[in-house]
C-alpha cells in the first residue's frame, strides 16, 4: 500500500473541507449584500443596473406544489387532474435494490441486475458508487 497516496488523499479531502467552509461563509455574505441589492434596486424602481462591466439584475421565479395526497386530492377535486402525474419515487425504489443487495450478495462480477426480480430486469437501471472517504481518526 502506497502511504504517500494515502496522505496525499486524506490532504486534498482537508483542503476540500476547508474551501467548503469558506465557500459557505461568502454565500451567506452574498445571500446579506443581495437582499439588500435587492430592496434598493425596488426602491430604485430599477430591474437592471450595469457597473464595472457587469449587469446586475433582479429574476424572479414563481414554483409550487401540492405536497402530499391532500394535494393532489384539492388538484383532482378542483378539475386541474393536468397537473397530476404518476411517477416513481427513485428514493424508496432505491431503498429496496439496497435491502434486496443485503438480503441476497452477489458475488464479486456478477450483474447488478440480479438484484431485481427477472421481470424487471433490463428494465430498471441499477447502478453504484464507489469511494474513498476520510474522517478524523
Amino acid at each position: 500500500m502506497d502511504n504517500r497516496l494515502m496522505r496525499r488523499f486524506i490532504k486534498l479531502d482537508q483542503e476540500l473541507k476547508t474551501n467548503k467552509e469558506k465557500e459557505e461563509k461568502l454565500k451567506e455574505q452574498r445571500r446579506e449584500v443581495e437582499a439588500r441589492i435587492i430592496a434598493s434596486m425596488e426602491k430604485a424602481g430599477v430591474q437592471r443596473v450595469t457597473q464595472d462591466g457587469h449587469t446586475v439584475y433582479i429574476r424572479r421565479e414563481l414554483w409550487a406544489s401540492a405536497p402530499g395526497p391532500e394535494g393532489v386530492s384539492t388538484l383532482k377535486e378542483a378539475g386541474y387532474e393536468e397537473f397530476i402525474r404518476e411517477g416513481v419515487v427513485s428514493q424508496s425504489l432505491s431503498a429496496w435494490v439496497r435491502e434486496r443487495a443485503r438480503e441476497h450478495p452477489l458475488e464479486p462480477g456478477e450483474s447488478l441486475e440480479l438484484l431485481l426480480p427477472e421481470e424487471l430486469r433490463g428494465r430498471i437501471k441499477v447502478s453504484e458508487k464507489i469511494e474513498a472517504r476520510v474522517t478524523k481518526a
